[in-house]
Parts: C-alpha cells; sequence; structure tokens
C-alpha cells in the first residue's frame, strides 16, 4: 500500500479503541429475540387496515400500484411512469393481487419490512453491545414511534432503513470474515436502499468504517471502491427515476416560488440594522482577545489554539454559531492537551463569548423575531435542523449522545482513544447530516430518518460505557438493572402506544369519499379536493386541486395551454377568483361542485392560501359533510 494512504488511515484508527469482545449469541438469546419479533409483529399489523391513507406519500405510492393490476406499470392517471421506490410499487401490487385492493394489503410489504428491520437490528447490534444491552436496543427498535408509523404506512422509508441495515450488517460481516463478497452484498443493499430512496446514499460511508477502525488501508480502499460503485449506482438509478418526472412549469405559474426545503431564518425586522449584531460580537469578542492577547499567558499559548480562538470569535461576529462551537470545542480540547489550559484566559475568553451570544440573542428577540427564528439566523448554514430532526425521534437517546460527547472530548483532550462507535456515528449520521444542512435548510423528519438507527446504537453504547463498572448499580443484575431502563426512556411507552393506534387520530379521508359516494355522486358534478391525489384513489376522481400557488407551483405542469398537476392532471383552484369561476360555470350548466377539505394539514393557511382560508372559514358556502376528524365537505353551484 502507498505511504500516502497508510499513515493517514493508521493516524484515524489511533484516535479510537475498540469496546469489549461481542459475546457470541446463546439460545437463551435466541428465544428472547424470537419473543421480541412476535412482539414487534403484534404491534406493526395492530389495526392495519382500520384507517385511510395520509399523507404523506401513501396516497402516490397506492395510486401508482393500482395501475399495476391494469397493464402491469406503476403509473398514475396522468400516464406518468412511477419510477421511485418501484420495488415497492410491486410489492403493492402483488399485494393487491393476493388481497385485493385496501390499505391492508397496500401496507402489508411495510408491516412485514418492520419487523425484518428489528432482526437486522439485532444482528447489527452485536457488532458493539454485549448481551443485555442488546437486547435492550433490539426492544426499543421494535417498540419505538416512529418504526411502528413507519410499518403502518404504505411507504418506502422503512424499506430504506432496512436495506440500510442490511447493508451494515454486511460490512461489519465483511469486517470479521474479511471476505469480500460480503462486501458485495453490503453494494447491493446500499443500492436497493437507493432505488427506494436516493437519500441513502448518505448512509453508504459505513463502507469505509472497517478500514478506518481497524487502520488497515487495504480494507480502506476495497471500500472506498465499493463506495464509488455505489456513487456510479446512485447516479444511474437517479437519473433513470427523474428521466420520467415532466419538466415543471414553476416560473410561468407563479415566478414568485420558493423551494420551502431552502427557505432559511426570516430576515432581521426593519427596526433594527442587520449589521448590529454582527458589530457587536466583533466588538465584544475582538476587544477581550486583544487585552488577553497582551498578557504574557496568552502568547506562551500554542499559536493553533490562538488561531482557533480568534476564528471562533470571527464566526461569532458573522453570526455562525454552530461552527464557532466547534472551534471552541476544538480549542479547548487541544489547550488542555498541550498544557495551555493554566490561568484561565481560555475560560475568561469563553465566558465572554457566552455573553456575546445572550446579547445578540436578546437583540433579536427584543425586535420581535421569535426564539426559533433567532436561533436559526445564530446558528447559519449548514443548517442544524436535520440534526434536531433526527433527534425528535427519542430525545432521550439525543441526551445520552450530548453526554457522551462531553466525555469523549475529555478523553480526547487527555489524549486518550475515544471508543469507535463515534467513527461509525461521524460516517453514518453526523457527516450525512451536515451535508444535508448543507443542501436545506429544514426538511421533514422522514428525509433524515437513514441517521436514526446509527444514532440509537450510539446511544446504547454510550449507556453501556457509562455504566460499566459503577458500585451504585447492583452486582447481580447489573446489566439489565440500567440496559432496560435506557429502552424504556428510549421508546417513551405513552408515545409507543399512540403509533400502534395512530389510525384514529388520522385524517379519514375514506369517510369523506364514502359520503359522496352515498347522495350519489353523479358523473355530471365538480369535485374541487384539497387532497387530489388522494381522491383520486377513493373516488377515482378530481376534476380541481385546491392549493395556494405556492403549493401549487411544487408539482405544476403545463398541458394542452393550461397549468394542471403532475400526477393527475387536474386543474388548479389556487384563488377565491378561480373558486368563483368554477361555482359560476357549475351554476350556468346546472352542476353541483363539492370541494373536499381536509383535517391533514396542520399549516391550512400556507396549503390554501389565507383568501381560500378565509372563504372556505366564512360560511358562505354551506357544508353538507363534517368528518370526526375535522374535514368539511362544501357545496356549491345547483342545488
Amino acid at each position: 500500500m502507498p505511504r500516502i494512504l497508510t499513515r493517514p488511515v493508521q493516524q484515524i484508527a489511533a484516535w479510537f479503541h475498540a469496546g469489549p469482545a461481542p459475546d457470541a449469541p446463546q439460545g437463551r438469546e435466541r428465544w428472547i429475540v424470537f419473543a421480541i419479533l412476535v412482539l414487534a409483529t403484534v404491534v406493526r399489523f395492530w389495526e392495519l387496515g382500520s384507517f385511510s391513507f395520509h399523507k404523506p406519500d401513501e396516497d402516490t405510492t397506492a395510486l401508482a400500484a393500482v395501475h399495476i393490476l391494469e397493464d402491469g406499470t406503476p403509473r398514475f392517471p396522468s400516464g406518468m411512469f412511477y419510477a421511485r421506490a418501484i420495488v415497492h410499487s410491486y410489492l403493492i401490487g402483488g399485494s393487491f393481487m393476493l388481497f385485493g385492493v385496501n390499505e391492508w394489503a397496500a401496507r402489508l410489504p411495510s408491516a412485514l419490512c418492520g419487523v425484518l428491520i428489528v432482526w437486522l437490528a439485532w444482528l447489527v447490534s452485536r457488532r458493539f453491545l454485549q448481551f443485555p444491552w442488546r437486547i435492550a436496543f433490539t426492544l426499543t427498535v421494535a417498540l419505538l414511534p416512529v418504526m411502528i408509523s413507519d410499518s403502518q404506512e404504505a411507504r418506502m422509508y422503512g424499506l430504506m432503513v432496512a436495506s440500510l441495515l442490511g447493508a451494515t450488517w454486511q460490512v461489519f460481516r465483511w469486517e470479521e470474515t474479511g471476505r469480500l463478497r460480503q462486501l458485495v452484498y453490503a453494494v447491493l443493499w446500499l443500492l436497493l436502499a437507493i432505488q427506494f430512496q436516493t437519500l441513502a446514499l448518505l448512509g453508504a460511508a459505513v463502507l469505509l468504517f472497517p478500514g478506518l477502525a481497524r487502520g488497515d488501508p487495504r480494507r480502506f480502499l476495497q471500500g472506498a471502491v465499493g463506495l464509488v460503485i455505489t456513487g456510479l449506482g446512485y447516479l444511474l438509478i437517479s437519473s433513470w427515476q427523474g428521466s420520467f418526472y415532466p419538466e415543471l412549469a414553476r416560473a410561468e405559474y407563479f415566478p414568485a416560488w420558493t423551494d420551502p426545503l431552502r427557505t432559511g431564518p426570516q430576515a432581521v425586522e426593519p427596526g433594527m440594522p442587520s449589521w448590529l449584531p454582527a458589530v457587536l460580537g466583533v466588538l465584544l469578542v475582538a476587544g477581550l482577545a486583544l487585552a488577553v492577547m497582551a498578557t504574557r499567558r496568552m502568547r506562551a499559548m500554542r499559536w493553533w489554539v490562538l488561531v482557533l480562538v480568534l476564528v471562533a470569535a470571527a464566526l461569532q461576529a458573522g453570526v455562525q454559531y454552530h461552527l464557532a462551537a466547534l472551534c471552541w470545542m476544538v480549542a479547548m480540547v487541544l489547550a488542555w492537551r498541550h498544557g495551555a489550559w493554566r490561568g484561565g484566559m481560555l475560560l475568561l475568553l469563553l465566558a465572554c463569548a457566552l455573553a456575546v451570544a445572550a446579547a445578540q440573542f436578546a437583540l433579536l428577540l427584543s425586535h420581535g423575531i421569535a426564539p426559533r427564528q433567532a436561533i436559526g439566523q445564530m446558528t447559519g448554514w449548514p443548517s442544524i435542523w436535520p440534526m434536531l430532526q433526527v433527534a425528535q425521534y427519542s430525545w432521550a437517546a439525543a441526551l445520552l449522545i450530548a453526554i457522551g460527547v462531553a466525555v469523549g472530548l475529555a478523553r480526547l483532550a487527555r489524549a486518550r482513544p475515544i471508543h469507535e462507535v463515534w467513527l461509525y456515528l461521524a460516517l453514518t449520521a453526523w457527516g450525512p447530516l451536515v451535508v444535508v444542512g448543507l443542501n436545506a435548510w429544514f426538511v421533514p423528519p422522514r428525509y433524515v430518518e437513514f441517521a436514526l438507527l446509527p444514532m440509537l446504537l450510539t446511544a446504547f453504547v454510550i449507556a453501556a460505557a457509562l455504566v460499566g463498572g459503577r458500585r451504585w448499580v447492583p452486582v447481580g443484575g447489573r446489566p439489565w438493572v440500567a440496559a432496560l431502563p435506557v429502552a424504556v426512556l428510549a421508546i417513551n411507552p405513552a408515545a409507543s402506544w399512540q403509533a400502534v393506534v395512530e389510525g384514529e387520530r388520522h385524517a379519514d379521508h375514506r369517510a369523506a369519499a364514502r359520503f359522496l359516494e352515498s347522495l350519489p355522486l353523479r358523473a355530471d358534478d365538480i369535485v374541487v379536493a384539497e387532497e387530489v391525489i388522494m381522491q383520486h384513489y377513493y373516488l377515482g376522481r378530481a376534476d380541481y386541486w385546491l392549493a395556494s400557488p405556492q403549493v401549487a407551483g411544487q408539482f405544476v405542469v403545463k398541458r394542452d395551454g393550461r397549468f394542471v398537476e403532475q400526477y393527475t392532471h387536474s386543474a388548479f383552484v389556487d384563488s377565491v377568483e378561480a373558486l368563483e369561476r368554477v361555482i359560476a360555470h357549475a351554476k350556468a350548466k346546472g352542476r353541483r361542485v363539492f370541494i373536499i377539505g381536509t383535517s391533514e394539514n396542520s399549516s391550512r393557511i400556507y396549503n390554501r392560501g389565507a383568501e381560500l382560508e378565509a372563504l372556505l372559514a366564512s360560511g358562505r358556502l354551506p357544508a353538507i359533510y363534517r368528518g370526526a376528524d375535522g374535514a368539511v365537505i362544501w357545496q356549491a353551484g345547483a342545488p
């Protein structure tokens, strides 16, 4: 191996140490895992088909899969071929053939995959955890609310998580046996995951783990080759899937359209100059830095520590606080490690930096900016919200990781290696989430699920290390006494039970459709639906999509000289004037107009637009149906 590769790989490996050698599973453990799998099956199949499809994606997935029964291809009413997660579409299509077209059959692949995730999680956990802790981790995966929800929805995200776990399992097998076929299997698992959701590429860096953890340049190079092949596969899959999507007409339809994923925090209010927080940071931090640098102790400090402090101060002045925090942490570790900590100069600087942060935050709040927006302005890019979106799946696990970070930094400051699970976490969660934060300010939680199980596994490794050997834990049952409470905290049993019976709280699109069918719905009636794809599935039709221009602009195409939605070619009702035109035309022709609202969306003003929301809430249109979920159907046009 070339020296240029050998030395860096071995140097990285020197930063980490392996935990206790994993013990082989015994018969008792296998029976416990089997019992957990039975429990996971029960909670995932509980009332699986009792509630209607809901957003996001269930309607899209099911509608395309229904077409497989007609000519064998997943297509939408617009004729568009649905290549995304095509394996999932055919799994649902096969389930429809066996069990009929219904919600239970559409969710069956996800439910079965949810049980598979539990088994794969146990296999993966054997790399880092001893017997009691890996049982607790497996139980957590079985009962974690989001894992149950994914299993009860006709979506591809659970299948993506299962495929990433399968790849990780094969990577660990390759690390153990050295057989290249395991590496090949891992790449195939990753390509399957990318086919389900292209974001799965962000989990592919796990291929580098064996080489970096063992300091083996040959294995690192083999993993890098696998990573390149996976990247090429991603390019091929994503370009093939994208080739079936029509060209959007956003600029022509709504020139003011903005990408909701890239929209950062709101601007500073006009009453406060945008440069004021920055000037405050420059004056306070730079002033104290110059004063302290004049002292003899600071001149004796290592130059790289001083550079990091000044960079951190500059980042604070630029209101880029998460980058500033990273510089402060590295500076503290290096100062401690190289004996530049004495005298309290760094602590004095850090105290001043915290005072600057508090002053900037208070300044933003005083000018009417909401706390969340103020935090967003102060953190800057890359966005930290993707990491917080993962943390919300289990705040207990996130807290354990925060404690582990503090302990790990203290070990690095004392020139001691840290557990290799941090390398695993950096490759599979931290690094990829930084990439997400560079490309999007705020993403739906499902977009970062690839990082969830690495976070959970790391949390359990930290808990096991913190508890190991502690005298305050009873010796006889030490592992179990600690592992089970950690599992309970990570799961949150109340939220887990709510996930099992989640259908009772979902919007009931099926009930609204059945009400219209019972009128009965005539062929010449005009249907305006807020959930247009959903009603295309349940009613088999929808003439118009009621949505604000900002929302409609995400899916708008131009066909035959008019703007329509790309999946169903439904025209838009995107303003009060557009709705009034539809109603006036229906009255002139003696036709009825039914407007199907929804209780699905929490941001109704954003989804409908302020004017349409005001009209529908005003009572000017008679409501003929009010569902238990809060959905309303209004009637207009001919009586």
